[in-house]
């Protein structure tokens, strides 16, 4: 580095003394043409008349500095402090944040830019050489600036010129990152809003998301958080949601959906390894967002691999926490998840569930008490004995009388969006008595035709009122409801609204189709239909995808 500064006035400079001088036998105090050629320079200004004579350009007289990575000024000699390593003398780029004092110093202050803390020295190459090529003196060359005011402005200024660079952050090592753009843009406008059933303001998908995916890019390259996790899954989830929309022709998307997913994947893996900040909102939602983007790709069975990590999550955070009412809702999600999935969950992890909240998003239209209904059935799905007639009544009259609320007559407000989340209330109603009858009691298939009905009229009226322009509701009403549809006119109609819903661009939604038709084709070939069950056809390696 080169700094220019003003010629000073003869009287403003004056020789350091006391150090030993050595004989010159030409003058070096001319211009820097002159002094490169080692010609004698007749220093006239602005420029001197050999180099016009010459025909070459005058490069001037002003004082050049440069820096050096490891030598020192000669005559001086600084003691580096003893926590400096010999590597870290001088401006190291292994220590960018250590700062140097400049050498051109007033004499009342020279003593302390000799100290351990002067770390910044000149290079020999900026100073003029003889005729044998060594190098002159400093102090033939160098002066110091008696004017206290103008080293200090100097010091300053190669204060500023030593400012480590910004650190690299993730968003600098993308090579493209049009492709990037490209994809939130496509969460930002699309694909966000269909993930849920009805889209508003209060979008966790936008208001959450998206300023923890901004906070990933912008650390360091160096870290591997929860926010870069959730960033890459977001991409992901927009490379696949694109790729499906497309019928499966844009294989670029594919392919920049598999980089970031993999991506997510490395970086989740390390945040979980690590054990730190375990009561972090964003590790959470890193776990739920890489199951989001299992749902949308459709890969079978790798949902499992996520979940059993944020079980394992959950445990040891119940393990150190107490008072779980002050823990974030996304934690509340993550057991409603493991619930839906019939996951076993041990009684403490359900405390999770224990909160005033009445609905949690995103699952719009099921209550907290829908999931502590579906983790009883569960526990007596596994337990090892066969409940007793009176534990069955008690929990079906439970059942039977949490029908849905709303509260959308005292408020005055009768919309859509309203309307679409009380069928779906409905249908989760409906869905409960039809699993409770169907999966728990074992009761024939031709009992639950009534409920499946008033089921499948409630998936239909959420369409009819959002008039196709609706996301996508949380499965599991909808497999419940079309598993046990026993009539050709209910699977016809479910039929439908599954491939409604299958231009979100879900490739879930195709394996659930595909796999509600695999038990109709059984149960139409089988003598006793009944004892087809759905759970054993959706737990097929190519049917079992996650139920979002």
């Amino acid at each position: 580095m080169e700094l220019s500064l003003p010629i000073l006035e003869a009287h403003t400079l004056r020789p350091r003394r006391g150090l030993g001088r050595t004989r010159r036998t030409r003058s070096f105090t001319g211009c820097w043409t002159c002094r490169s050629r080692h010609l004698k320079c007749d220093e006239a200004k602005p420029e001197c008349n050999r180099c016009i004579q010459l025909g070459t350009k005058c490069e001037g007289y002003a004082v050049r500095l440069s820096w050096s990575e490891s030598r020192q000024l000669r005559g001086s000699k600084p003691t580096p402090s003893p926590e400096c390593s010999k590597t870290t003398v001088g401006l190291s780029p292994q220590s960018p944040s250590h700062r140097g004092s400049s050498p051109l110093l007033s004499s009342s202050i020279r003593n302390s830019a000799r100290s351990a803390d002067t770390t910044s020295t000149f290079s020999d190459t900026s100073l003029p050489r003889n005729e044998s090529g060594q190098a002159e003196s400093a102090d033939q060359d160098l002066f110091v600036f008696g004017d206290i005011a103008v080293a200090t402005h100097i010091e300053r200024f190669l204060d500023r010129q030593q400012t480590p660079p910004p650190s690299i952050t993730h968003l600098d090592l993308f090579p493209i990152p049009s492709h990037q753009k490209r994809l939130i843009h496509h969460w930002v406008t699309y694909l966000s809003a269909k993930m849920l059933l009805t889209d508003g303001p209060e979008n966790e998908s936008r208001t959450l998301i998206l300023p923890m995916a901004l906070a990933g890019i912008m650390s360091s390259s160096r870290e591997s958080n929860a926010e870069i996790t959730i960033f890459h899954a977001v991409c992901a989830c927009s490379a696949y949601n694109l790729f499906e929309l497309s019928g499966g022709r844009a294989a670029g998307d594919q392919v920049l959906g598999l980089k970031h997913d993999q991506l997510a994947l490395t970086h989740l893996r390390h945040c979980i390894g690590r054990h730190e900040d375990f009561n972090s909102r964003a590790l959470t939602e890193a776990i739920l967002i890489c199951v989001t983007v299992d749902t949308i790709s459709g890969a079978p069975q790798r949902w499992r691999i996520h979940m059993a990590g944020g079980i394992a999550y959950l445990k040891d955070l119940r393990a150190r926490t107490r008072n779980v009412r002050n823990l974030s809702a996304c934690i509340r999600y993550l057991v409603c998840y493991a619930i839906l999935c019939d996951w076993d969950l041990p009684e403490d992890i359900l405390d999770f569930l224990d909160t005033t909240e009445d609905t949690p998003n995103p699952f719009h239209g099921a209550s907290l008490q829908f999931f502590r209904n579906l983790a009883a059935m569960n526990r007596l799905l596994a337990a090892r004995r066969f409940p007793s007639e009176e534990e069955l009544d008690r929990l079906e009259l439970c059942l039977l009388l949490d029908f849905p609320q709303t509260d959308m007559a005292q408020r005055g407000i009768w919309d859509h969006r309203g309307f679409a989340e009380h069928h779906a209330a409905k249908a989760f109603y409906y869905a409960s008595l039809v699993y409770f009858n169907r999966t728990v009691r074992r009761l024939p298939l031709e009992t639950v035709h009534s409920l499946t009905e008033s089921g499948v009229q409630a998936l239909e009226a959420i369409e009819t009122v959002g008039n196709a322009h609706l996301g996508c509701m949380t499965m599991w009403p909808a497999l419940v409801i079309a598993s046990e549809a026993s009539s050709p006119d209910q699977q016809l109609r479910m039929s439908s609204w599954f491939i409604t819903k299958r231009q979100l661009g879900l490739r879930s939604q195709q394996t659930f189709l595909e796999a509600m038709n695999t038990l109709w084709l059984k149960r139409a070939q089988s003598d006793e239909p009944s004892e087809i069950r759905w759970k054993d056809i959706i737990e097929e390696e190519r049917y079992d995808v996650f139920r979002l």
